[in-house]
């Protein structure tokens, strides 16, 4: 098997695995505020669903350990990815219903049940990176990452929507379901996830990595995962909620979901994926932020001063290529920064601060926007 192979290989595969977190995600994050939306909740609801949907995503690094200990012992991370990926796709069974009820309570309910799983799928593939990828390699592998997650996302969050209004909202999440699944003919034929790593008692393991965030590195990797985020959370949040109520129609939110934004966020994960490998990844980090609080705050100027859906999809569609830069070099260099011993606990746990700002800034904004428009809105999270 030639080189050039193997490295296909790798690649498309955690392409694929991404593409399979990244289809659910879609549909929650980009279709799901539409059609909830068009159900009748408040965009302060949603935003408020979108926050606490987060919590298993946040809280996920007390699940760490776990996945850690057992893929050194008997659960090896390929097939711990499996039974992850098969109750993700279990717990949208109950998608449907929910939604179709208007309760909030249940579609949180299943959105949390689904993030639980989620969350361990997410971190078993992130362990898997870290210890089987070079450092001089994480920055674009994270740049594939991502544009395998923004397929998925882009499937079923615009075209979701589209898919919903066409051919039913079950037979749309059916088709989800079947999504998720789809990469675990790959992973199981993949000898990726086979990387040994030396086994080790809870009590020393708990031990080495007390000493491990006593370091002042540690500390510093999650305050720039807190704040990095605050570029451009928030206003991204409630895109699909702000896009509908200006009326665009759902072949519009279609194609800005599947093709104009992704594409975007994509070139912008590949190119900030591949500038990060080449050059110090914290300047390359410095520059994306502050372009994405520049764009943020544009898109809050044009939701403002509406001049037409058109100029505020373009608008969007310049603020998600930076939120695909700002992404790929974040993950690139907090996955660098990571011991391969801890790789579960240590990466998921900055993550966790992640999806901490994420879930801070959806609640922040679908306050703030209550009392300021969203110009000062974007202005006051871009600069916290």
């Amino acid at each position: 098997m030639s080189l050039c192979y193997r490295l296909l290989v790798k690649k498309f595969t955690y392409f694929s695995l991404y593409f399979s977190e990244g289809a659910p995600i879609g549909f929650i994050w980009w279709a799901l505020p539409a059609i909830l939306t068009k159900q009748g909740l408040t965009t302060t609801e949603i935003a408020t669903i979108s926050a606490l949907a987060v919590i298993p995503w946040t809280f996920k690094f007390l699940l760490g350990p776990i996945v850690d200990l057992l893929s050194m012992k008997i659960f090896k991370l390929r097939y711990q990815i499996v039974f992850y990926q098969l109750l993700m796709g279990a717990t949208l069974l109950f998608f449907e219903e929910a939604i179709m009820s208007k309760d909030s309570s249940y579609i949180l309910t299943v959105l949390i049940c689904h993030g639980f799983f989620a969350a361990l799928q997410d971190i078993s593939i992130d362990t898997m990176a870290i210890r089987g990828l070079n450092k001089n390699e994480l920055g674009s592998m994270n740049g594939i990452m991502q544009s395998g997650m923004l397929v998925g996302r882009s499937i079923f969050g615009g075209a979701g929507v589209y898919l919903a209004h066409y051919f039913g909202l079950q037979i749309t999440i059916y088709i989800l379901i079947g999504s998720i699944w789809i990469s675990l003919i790959l992973i199981q034929s993949s000898k990726l996830a086979q990387i040994k790593v030396d086994s080790i008692k809870l009590a020393d393991y708990l031990t080495d990595f007390f000493s491990l965030i006593k370091q002042k590195k540690f500390w510093l990797l999650i305050g720039v995962a807190y704040f990095a985020t605050y570029s451009y959370n928030g206003i991204s949040t409630i895109a699909g909620s702000v896009l509908t109520n200006f009326g665009a129609s759902s072949l519009l939110y279609a194609t800005t979901y599947s093709l104009s934004i992704p594409i975007s966020m994509s070139i912008g994960a590949l190119t900030g994926g591949l500038l990060s490998d080449k050059f110090e990844s914290s300047r390359v980090l410095k520059a994306s932020l502050i372009l994405s609080i520049l764009s943020s705050v544009f898109v809050g100027f044009m939701i403002d001063n509406f001049s037409g859906i058109y100029s505020l999809v373009i608008s969007y569609v310049i603020f998600y290529f930076f939120i695909g830069t700002t992404t790929a070099t974040l993950y690139g260099l907090l996955m660098k920064n990571t011991s391969k011993k801890f790789a579960a606990l240590e990466f998921s746990l900055f993550m966790g601060i992640v999806n901490l700002s994420d879930s801070s800034t959806s609640y922040a904004t679908g306050q703030l926007i209550l009392n300021y428009n969203y110009m000062q809105t974007t202005l006051f999270i871009g600069l916290a």
